[in-house]
């Protein structure tokens, strides 16, 4: 709960968090009464830009569903799709049984459409046999995941819980901005009012580009400028 607060923004990825968890304690009770749902699961597709949160998202999710008792562990495992087809399928699965008990987040997930079909049979299979395991949580821009969806059905069949991150406002982007200042290198910095204008004309600009990366842009101006 705290967590999410100190999030800057998202208040529909807030409230689909909250949606998700209802879902997850209603899981856990029904686990625990023996009235094991038939192919439950709570495996999830985050979509969206650069730096609208889904790593800090993923994160807090990996702590609730070890408080809510879905998973054992309290372990949030980091990869890229990339990363995960970069060897044999002998590889992928050691990467992905070490993630059983926990969360196993794969940031920008499409690009195993690009390296790799044999690995992606492993990964669904993983998500099959072992879903009361671990949870698995795929992340990138929405069209690409839409493609990566759509090159092997298995994907929709076990993946039933989407959040979709949209980009921050110019005044979200300024929030951000004041949030990065507080404590910039142990110093703390206030932004002079005309200063205000001027950053909110330049975001106003960077969302306009086909590169904006939300609170990656912001980290960007605030080094910039100091």
């Amino acid at each position: 709960e705290e967590s999410l607060k100190k999030i800057i923004g998202l208040n529909t990825v807030k409230e689909n968090i909250k949606k998700f968890e209802k879902y997850a304690l209603y899981t856990v009770k029904a686990r625990n009464l023996g009235l094991e749902m038939n192919k439950s699961n709570l495996h999830m597709i985050f979509t969206g830009n650069p730096g609208t949160g889904k790593t800090t998202v993923a994160r807090i999710m990996a702590k609730m569903l070890y408080d809510l008792g879905y998973i054992k562990k309290n372990q949030y495992i980091e990869i890229s799709g990339d990363y995960l087809c970069a060897g044999d399928t002998n590889r992928a699965s050691a990467i992905i049984e070490y993630s059983y008990g926990g969360v196993l987040f794969i940031d920008e997930a499409y690009l195993m459409y690009r390296t790799g079909s044999e690995v992606i049979g492993v990964l669904l299979k993983a998500m099959e046999d072992h879903r009361k395991d671990f949870v698995c949580i795929l992340a990138g821009y929405e069209e690409q995941m839409t493609k990566l969806f759509a090159s092997n059905e298995g994907f929709s069949s076990r993946v039933k819980h989407s959040i979709y991150f949209t980009d921050y406002s110019e005044n979200e982007m300024l929030d951000i901005f004041n949030f990065f200042i507080k404590d910039y290198n142990n110093t703390s910095y206030k932004l002079d009012e005309d200063a205000k204008d001027a950053l909110l004309k330049i975001f106003t600009l960077e969302k306009k580009s086909k590169s904006l990366g939300n609170a990656r842009t912001v980290r960007n101006a605030v080094d910039a400028i100091m």
